[in-house]
C-alpha cells in the first residue's frame, strides 16, 4: 500500500487579547515559516485573531460578518502557499447577527469551505451571547475524512464517535484557554473512539492577562504520544501517515516575534 503522508503544521503563538492587528501579523509569519518547510496543512488554536474571549460585551459588537476580509486574505496566502487552512476565529453570521466560536476552514485553492461552530459553550460565552453550533463536520484529504472539534467540545463523549461514523480517521482539535485539565478528557475521547487526536493550541492566560505559553497534545489509543509546549511562538510541524495514523515529529522552528 502507498503511503498517504500529509505535514501538519501546528502553530504555536502567543497572542495579544483584543489586538487582532499583532495577532494578524503573527498568524502570518507562522504561516510562511510552516510554508518554508512545506506544511500542506496549517492548524492554529482557538479564537487566534483575538487571542481570548472578550471581557465586555460592548467589544463582541467590533467583531466583523463572516467572511471577513481577513479571511479573504487568508484565502490569497492559502493559494501562495498551497496549503490547506484551519483558522479558530469568531464568527459572525449574516444577516442574523449572531456570533459563534468556530473554526475557518480555507482550502489550497484559497476558497471558504465553510465553518465548524464550536457545539459545547461556557458560561463566559454564553454570558457573551455567544451561540453554539448544531452541525458536526469533517473535510477531505487525498480522499481521507478529518474531524474537527473545538476546545469543551471534548465534554461531549458522541461527539467523536460521530465523526467516526462519519468516517474520520483522525480528529483535529483547537483549544484555548489550554489542553491543561482536559488532557484526560482527549484521551478518553481517543480511547473511546480508537482515533488518533491531535489538539492544537493550549494558550494559557497568566495573571495579567497575557497568554504565558503555548501547549499542544497527539493522543493514540488514548494514550499521549507527544506533548509540545513553548515559551515562545513556536511552529512544530508533524508527518502523518493516514493510512497507518504513524505520527512523527519533523521539526520545531521558533517564532521571533515582539
Amino acid at each position: 500500500m502507498k503511503k498517504q503522508v500529509v505535514r501538519l503544521a501546528l502553530l504555536h503563538m502567543m497572542p495579544k487579547i483584543g489586538n487582532s492587528s499583532y495577532n494578524r501579523q503573527q498568524l502570518r509569519r507562522a504561516l510562511a515559516v510552516a510554508a518554508g518547510h512545506e506544511a500542506q496543512i496549517a492548524l492554529t488554536p482557538e479564537m487566534i485573531e483575538y487571542g481570548q474571549l472578550f471581557d465586555c460585551y460592548r467589544e463582541r459588537e467590533k467583531v466583523p460578518v463572516y467572511p471577513s476580509r481577513y479571511l479573504c486574505d487568508l484565502g490569497e496566502v492559502a493559494y501562495k502557499y498551497n496549503m490547506y487552512f484551519i483558522v479558530g476565529i469568531l464568527e459572525r453570521e449574516e444577516p442574523t447577527g449572531n456570533l459563534y466560536n468556530a473554526v475557518a476552514c480555507i482550502n489550497s485553492q484559497g476558497h471558504l469551505e465553510g465553518t465548524y461552530r464550536k457545539m459545547y459553550t461556557t458560561q463566559k460565552e454564553e454570558n457573551l451571547s455567544i451561540l453554539s453550533g448544531n452541525e458536526l463536520a469533517t473535510f477531505t484529504w487525498t480522499e481521507n475524512q478529518l474531524g474537527l472539534m473545538v476546545g469543551e467540545d471534548v465534554y461531549l463523549a458522541k461527539l467523536p464517535i460521530l465523526l467516526r461514523e462519519m468516517g474520520a480517521q483522525l480528529i483535529l482539535g483547537v483549544v484555548s484557554p489550554g489542553v491543561e485539565g482536559m488532557a484526560k478528557e482527549w484521551c478518553l475521547r481517543s480511547a473511546e473512539t480508537r482515533l488518533p487526536f491531535i489538539v492544537c493550541g493550549g494558550n494559557l492566560q497568566g495573571s495579567k492577562k497575557n497568554i504565558s505559553y503555548g501547549e499542544s497534545l497527539v493522543i493514540r489509543l488514548g494514550q499521549v504520544q507527544y506533548a509540545f509546549k513553548s515559551l515562545e511562538p513556536t511552529v512544530f510541524i508533524l508527518d502523518i501517515e493516514l493510512n497507518t495514523n504513524n505520527i512523527e515529529l519533523v521539526v520545531t522552528t521558533s517564532l521571533a516575534m515582539k
